[in-house]
Parts: structure tokens; sequence; C-alpha cells
């Protein structure tokens, strides 16, 4: 009797999750979450326990430990997704993949820029490397890389071009469905009384690793009459005199999508601050949100 192969999905942060498991794959599929964000392991159970997409759900340190045990079993699985397979040392583990196909599936501005420039002596070295090694400047361009998972295929086409032999492949279901269907995410957010935004004008600040230092003075002059709402980065920690300012502060593993498109259904009118996200990429047409680019 022959062997029925396995899928490997490779993900290191919850919005990965919503995207990897829109992923129409009919094969066994195993979960593999990396511990990169905060509270992981918390997360990890949540898709233990909620979850009936998953064969098998595991945490790994980091991107290399979960290939590691995929090339180890490799006789087992024929795909792997991964958010991307750019990377020196990493093209050197996708390669011991062997006959297993790769996938990359999006990952915000990542997915649809070129990585690397050449502005310094030490960018244009590792640019020359990477050059040397066949590795291309762009997430999806590995030799090994079988195809793309996109949203916006047409956005990648434009800025970075056809790319022969890869596949540009489409999501199961277009994501703000998507990402209301799954229990294990819905979940994080059964703490959160979204009925107090109803009718309000809302204020979001979405941070990047750092608190920005002139949003103290936006705060300050602007938004008085906003209920502020706090959004760490996932890999931030806690400011405690900063977090006061707010009046809400969200728990900064939670997906910033789900919070935006919940805070757009209730509330009358959402400003969000941020440093350049991605995520506002989905809500860009819906006329309730403002978005301000905080200079850095």
């Amino acid at each position: 009797m022959i062997e029925m192969k396995k899928s490997a999905f490779i993900i290191s942060k919850p919005f990965q999750y919503i995207n990897a498991s829109n992923i129409e794959d009919l094969q066994t599929k195993d979960c593999f979450i990396i511990d990169n964000f905060y509270d992981a392991e918390k997360f990890t159970n949540l898709v233990r326990e909620y979850s009936d997409n998953w064969n098998d759900v595991q945490i790994y340190k980091d991107n290399y430990k979960a290939l590691d045990y995929i090339i180890k079993n490799k006789n087992t699985y024929s795909k792997v997704y991964i958010d991307s397979d750019f990377g020196v040392i990493l093209s050197f583990y996708l390669n011991r993949l062997k006959a297993i196909d790769v996938y990359t599936y999006e990952e915000g501005y990542a997915s649809y820029n070129f990585i690397r420039n050449k502005n310094s002596i030490k960018d244009r070295i590792k640019w020359l490397v990477s050059d040397i090694l066949g590795l291309k400047n762009w997430v999806g361009g590995h030799s090994k890389t079988k195809g793309m998972y996109l949203y916006q295929p047409e956005m990648f086409l434009k800025k970075i071009g056809t790319q022969k032999g890869k596949e540009i492949k489409s999501f199961s279901k277009p994501i703000s469905d998507h990402m209301f269907s799954l229990k294990e995410i819905a979940i994080l957010f059964d703490k959160i009384d979204f009925t107090v935004f109803k009718d309000k004008k809302v204020l979001l600040y979405m941070t990047n690793y750092h608190i920005n230092i002139n949003v103290n003075a936006e705060l300050e002059s602007n938004y008085k009459d906003c209920i502020k709402v706090l959004k760490p980065h996932p890999q931030m920690g806690i400011d405690k005199d900063f977090f006061e300012l707010f009046d809400y502060v969200v728990e900064n593993y939670l997906p910033a999508e789900i919070l935006i498109q919940r805070l757009l259904t209730y509330c009358n009118d959402l400003t969000i601050l941020h440093e350049g996200s991605f995520a506002l990429e989905y809500f860009k047409e819906d006329k309730k949100m403002k978005a301000i680019l905080l200079s850095k």
C-alpha cells in the first residue's frame, strides 16, 4: 500500500496562520508554528484545541528547526508552504528538501517588493553573494519554489514582473471572508467588547518594533474626541507609561487585520496612525478609514 504524502505549513505569526489556512490543499496537513511572537505557545494550544484543519500542530524555535524536522522526515512530505524563500542559510535548507515542492504565501509588503538594494557596500556584498548562489531578489524566486499564493497577483506582476516557471496561485477565499471563519482566531478577540465603539470616532495606533517619537505630539494636538486604541507590534515589549495614554490596549499577538475589520464594523470613523503597515491594503477602499503615515 502506497503511503499518502503530507503537506507542511510553516507559520511565524498569527496573520500568517490566517493566510496559510486559506490555502486549499487536499493532502494531510501538518502545522509548524514558530515561537517568534508574544504568547506563541498559547496560540499554538488554541490551534490544537479549536482547529480541525491539521493532522498535527508543533511549535519550533525557528524556521530552521522546523525544516530540520521536515528534512529528516522528507519521505512523508511532498509540499512545504512558507512565508519566504529568501536568504542564504534558508536556501541551503530548502535545497535539502529534494523532491518536496516549495510554495510561498503572502507576507505583507515583502511579497510584492524587491528585498535588497545596493545603497551600501554591505548591501552590495550581500546582493552579490545572493546572486552568485542563484538567489533572486524577491520572495518566490528560489529555484526550489514552485509557486506563490498571493491576494494581489497584479501587484506582483507590476512590481516584480512575470517569472518563468513559477505558478501564481490564488487563496481559497477572500481574506475578509476567511479570517472570520476561524474559531481559533475569533477566540483571540473574545475579551474585547466591540460594542463600545459603536457609532464612535476611533483612533488606532499600530506601532512598529518601537514607539514612534512623533506619536505623542499627534495624540496631544488631535483626536481628543476619539476613543484611543493601541495595537503594539507582536515583538514589542510593554511600556506601561505609554500604554496609559490609551483607552484600550490590544494584545500584541492579535492580527491587526481582524482588529481593523471589527472596528470598521462598529465605528463611524477610524483614523489609523502607522509606519507602513500592509494590513491597510485590505481596507483601502473603505471610506470610514483614514490612514496617517508617521514620519520616522
